[in-house]
């Protein structure tokens, strides 16, 4: 079993990658495991339990390998930048531990825009905007700084190259097959997977 990790700003499609892949019978790729709702008594001992049973002790997910009676080929999850700012050990075990590291980048002004609501547009100014743009730039030099030396562990994608700009229920062919070979596995549909414990439907669908 390979460990694998997507790591993105909030509002990045994760949540999209993740309902194609984990249609792949080798793959199993979950939401944050690094949330605040996590209870964390132990980093090392959390991360253990993890990559030997798949699961995470979220309040809301307790199961082991979700339906699968096997351990996958790819046991993976989500980390957002602002995990990693809570628990920055997170990185030197993933690179102790070889993970294959995804790394999902979206236009940083949409990222912005998504915090806009009807209550705090009026608010939102160009300084937080401007520190919005030096925060994400700045995880998105340290990650490839990181891990981009290795381009066997380090793939980088885009949100934009995964939509082509529309709602999708079908990958494009060579963004799929990208990232099948990256995993090493061998390349098949995956069909956008709309039930499970991992899939939050409500959010499977491109917002502007």
């Amino acid at each position: 079993m390979r460990i694998a990790c997507l790591i993105s700003q909030q509002g990045s499609g994760t949540n999209l990658f993740r309902s194609f892949f984990n249609s792949h019978p080798d793959i199993v790729l979950h939401d944050e495991i690094l949330t605040k709702a996590t209870r964390l008594k132990s980093f090392k001992t959390f991360m253990q339990t993890f990559k030997k049973e798949g699961r995470y002790f979220d309040k809301c997910h307790k199961g082991k390998y979700d339906e699968d009676k096997k351990p996958p080929a790819i046991l993976g999850f989500d980390l957002k930048y602002n995990n990693i700012q809570s628990h920055p050990e997170i990185l030197q075990w993933l690179e102790s531990h070889d993970a294959y590291i995804i790394h999902l980048k979206r236009c940083k002004g949409r990222t912005f825009l998504r915090n806009m609501n009807e209550q705090n547009r009026a608010t939102l100014s160009f300084t937080q905007f401007q520190e919005h743009l030096g925060f994400v730039e700045g995880f998105e030099w340290k990650i490839k700084d990181m891990f981009g030396k290795n381009n066997l562990r380090y793939l980088e994608v885009t949100y934009e190259d995964m939509t082509r700009g529309k709602e999708i229920e079908k990958l494009p062919l060579d963004f799929q097959n990208s990232v099948l070979s990256f995993l090493e596995l061998n390349g098949q549909d995956v069909p956008l997977k709309q039930t499970g414990s991992y899939i939050r439907k409500e959010k499977l669908f491109m917002r502007y």
